[in-house]
């Protein structure tokens, strides 16, 4: 069962990052160097991630946290483009960690 939710959350997080790197790819906030990452950016990856972990509000802040203490946010966006499996693999991280 927890697997089963693990797997859910780590879904749904991929889910999420995509549609906000395609929604945001050349925008200005996609040139952000390093540290947080653009508002609009967290506040739809909290959004989202709210909505399809039951609510799960510290594991999701947590997530994005560590998302962003490890990746900039153009990082992020060009794995997501690139190398779909690392990127799974990176929201895995993500998810275990914030447990």
């Amino acid at each position: 069962m927890r697997r089963r939710l693990a797997r859910v959350s780590i879904a749904s997080l991929v889910v999420v990052l995509v549609t906000v790197v395609f929604l945001t790819v050349g925008s200005a906030a996609f040139a952000k160097p390093s540290g947080r990452w653009p508002a609009q950016i967290e506040r739809s990856f909290l959004v989202n991630c709210y909505a399809t972990s039951n609510g799960k509000r510290a594991g999701c802040q947590c997530s994005l946290r560590w998302l962003e203490r490890h990746y900039s946010y153009r990082q992020i966006a060009t794995i997501t483009l690139r190398d779909r499996q690392r990127f799974v693999r990176i929201i895995a991280r993500a998810v275990l960690a914030c447990r």
